[in-house]
């Protein structure tokens, strides 16, 4: 799919088909879409959503485009708005509003480069769609996906990632916590920091990160330290047009390169 694909924005009716609680403070909700259809978009954009009488809030689609399904994950962040009308008052067969698609940070499938998806908190989300529709495509041989989260019980959908990497060589899972609670096999620390352990080099590579702001931020840093086209680095944080030659020599300061 070339990088000047285009999605109309459209309103769209949908309707609650299931809710899934993945972790105490993340519900995954999957919604049909009953009029404004069919909702055509790219892998990593996000949508405003409405649910009930609350403010829209914009959340990013977990789904393949080519789902039947739309699929957003909502952390419940707070004891009123809309995370929280979705934790205690969303039930299956609610009409809910969505619009979209936004957002620049979607998959670039033209790129046959290894690719790399970071992925924190709920942030989960964009790249969860992004990686599976680069595996159901083929869009590249290499995928490195990382997830972070601070313990256990804040980590969800491992193992859909562990199949998926065993049905797909090319795709390499490292999950980082960085309080674990128990013994752990997982990587220790942030998952910035097992991306700095691994990846020395990001030249050729398309990098897609999401995540709350100071490890999108960190990300940035690091990745164009490590040699990474700020062309290359899609975010809906980040904006390469604003990357200076000045700015780049201060991320390699910063990583100590």
């Amino acid at each position: 799919m070339p990088d000047a694909t285009v999605r109309h924005v459209r309103p769209m009716l949908c309707r609650v088909v299931a809710i899934e609680e993945a972790t105490v403070h993340i519900r995954i909700v999957r919604l049909e879409v009953v009029g404004g259809g069919p909702f055509r978009f790219t892998a990593g954009q996000y949508a405003r959503v409405t649910f009930g009488e609350q403010r829209p809030r914009e959340y990013s689609m977990a789904n393949c485009p080519d789902d039947d399904i739309i699929e957003f994950h909502v952390r419940h962040a707070s004891t009123s708005g809309a995370s929280a009308y979705v934790a205690q008052r969303l039930r299956v067969g609610d009409e809910v509003r969505v619009e979209g698609p936004f957002g620049h940070a979607w998959l670039r499938q033209d790129h046959r480069g290894p690719l790399l998806a970071i992925a924190g908190g709920s942030g989960l989300a964009p790249m969860k769609s992004i990686v599976e529709t680069a595996v159901r495509h083929h869009v590249c041989d290499d995928i490195y996906f990382y997830v972070g989260a601070r313990d256990e019980a804040d980590l969800y959908l491992e193992q859909r990632f562990c199949t998926l990497a065993a049905a797909f060589p090319g795709l390499r899972l490292v999950s980082a916590l960085s309080e674990p609670v128990a013994s752990t096999l997982r990587r220790l620390g942030t998952v910035i920091e097992a991306v700095d352990a691994d990846i020395k080099s990001c030249v050729g590579m398309k990098a897609y990160v999401a995540g709350p702001p100071a490890m999108v931020n960190a990300a940035v840093q690091l990745l164009l330290a490590r040699g990474l086209n700020p062309e290359d680095l899609h975010s809906d944080l980040f904006d390469p047009t604003l990357i200076t030659g000045r700015e780049m020599g201060k991320a390699g300061q910063s990583d100590g390169l």
